[in-house]
C-alpha cells in the first residue's frame, strides 16, 4: 500500500508515464485536500 499523500510528500513520475509534461519529473506536494484541490511545485524541470 502507497504512504498517504500528505504536504511534503515527494512524488517521482516513472518512465512510463505517457505524460510529456511530468517526464522523469519529481515533485514536491505543497498543498493537499482531500475535498479541495492539491498542488505542487516541480522541482526538477526548467
Amino acid at each position: 500500500m502507497p504512504a498517504p499523500l500528505q504536504i511534503g510528500t515527494l512524488l517521482v513520475a516513472t518512465p512510463t508515464l505517457e505524460s510529456l509534461a511530468f517526464d522523469r519529473a519529481v515533485v514536491l506536494i505543497t498543498h493537499y485536500s482531500e475535498t479541495d484541490i492539491t498542488m505542487g511545485l516541480v522541482l526538477n524541470q526548467p
